[in-house]
């Protein structure tokens, strides 16, 4: 009787699954690029913000994983 191995699903181009599930805070003050950075990271819990205030806000009531800024 022969067993047959299961390979692993390959892992989708530019999918960051080490990052799945993961609460991400994303500040940038242009709306496209926090929709594009939200599609990318579909797998992660993605908040965003505008300005630099409003992150401040989001930061002192919540700990998040990681956070992406934009040099403003």
């Amino acid at each position: 009787m022969s067993s047959r191995i299961e390979r692993p699903t390959p892992l989708a181009p530019g999918r960051f699954h080490v990052l799945d599930g993961k609460t991400i805070l994303v500040v940038d003050d242009e709306p496209d690029v926090l929709e594009t950075i939200e599609e990318v990271l579909d797998a992660c819990v993605v908040e965003t913000a505008g300005h630099f205030d409003k992150a401040l806000e989001l930061i002192r009531t919540k700990c998040y994983d990681m956070v992406i800024l934009d040099i403003m």
